[in-house]
């Protein structure tokens, strides 16, 4: 007999989880549904205002602190693809070299990736060789 699951205890759920980045693979795995009613989950919990969508099949969960999560563009860049870090002028800024304060944030990864701009932010993905990558 399946649970009836409001958008407020999957988000308890996936806050327990530790999983504030995730995709819908994660969201059917976790709770063990199939492709519908995961989409149809993850619509209710969007409408509800307790995740966004940052792209397809991809989300961030608010939960009840979305000021809290949506103010780290880091965070939200650095869990797009992996592997990647936060690079460039941006990890400048972060470490306190600059104090000019970038308008975007640059992720550098091994794959090409388009740019993304999510409510007020601007993510701009470097494609970097893999042996270039690795910190060995």
């Amino acid at each position: 007999m399946s649970q009836l699951v409001t958008p407020i205890s999957a988000a308890h759920t996936l806050i327990q989880a530790e999983l504030y980045a995730f995709n819908s693979r994660t969201v059917s795995a976790l709770f063990g549904l199939d492709k519908f009613q995961t989409c149809s989950r993850l619509d209710r919990m969007e409408h509800a205002g307790l995740v966004a969508r940052i792209e397809q099949g991809k989300f961030l969960l608010l939960g009840l602190t979305p000021k809290k999560v949506l103010s780290n563009p880091r965070f939200i860049g650095c869990n797009l693809v992996t592997p990647a870090y936060v690079s460039f002028w941006s990890a400048l800024h972060y470490h306190g070299f600059t104090e000019q304060v970038p308008r975007t944030t640059f992720v550098a990864i091994t794959r090409h990736k388009r740019e993304i701009d999510f409510r007020e932010m601007h993510l701009k993905f470097v494609t970097m060789k893999p042996r270039q990558f690795s910190t060995a």
